[in-house]
């Protein structure tokens, strides 16, 4: 999705991180570090047994996932972008497909389904951990039926990179 303003409400925690010359990062796009600099889970390149599988590729993109970014990056730019971390802050996440989520069910970034040299994960979309998923980067703080679409409202999780004593 093309720069989508996902924020709705709450107090923002925004940092600003580094990014790779040759990283494009859209505005509401999920954020992960790699080697120190920003990037987006689809860049993230699953190594060993995390690229074995969707589920391993996902567990690696949580574990350096920083949060939400507030910022475009475009390619060839180096300049630092503007990442919401907050745990009070509340985004209208899309999900993979349109089911119904509950109140306080966990979510996940969406893995690909299908292997190409390997699993990967995506810029923009989330999983309800009722679909198998692991490793939860947010919380819907509102009950979602599957007739209302493919947006739930979520906070972030706190996360091994910004918070790991609670993650």
């Amino acid at each position: 999705m093309a720069n989508v303003n996902r924020y709705r409400r709450g107090k923002r925690n925004l940092v600003e991180v580094d990014v790779a010359s040759a990283t494009v990062i859209e505005k509401g796009d999920f954020v992960v570090l790699s080697g120190g600099l920003a990037t987006t889970p689809s860049l993230f390149q699953a190594q060993g047994s995390e690229a074995a599988s969707s589920t391993l590729a996902r567990d690696g993109c949580a574990d350096i996932f920083v949060g939400i970014a507030e910022d475009a990056s475009a390619a060839g730019s180096t300049a630092r972008i503007l990442v919401d971390v907050s745990l009070d802050s509340v985004y209208q996440l899309e999900q993979s497909t349109a089911e119904a989520i509950s109140f306080g069910d966990l979510v996940a970034i969406k893995a690909t389904s299908t292997a190409s040299a390997s699993y990967g994960c995506e810029d923009d979309a989330i999983d309800s951990v009722t679909n198998g998923t692991t490793d939860p980067i947010a919380v819907c703080v509102k009950s979602h039926t599957a007739a209302e679409g493919a947006g739930t409202l979520c906070k972030l999780l706190p996360n091994k990179v910004i918070n790991p004593a609670q993650s």
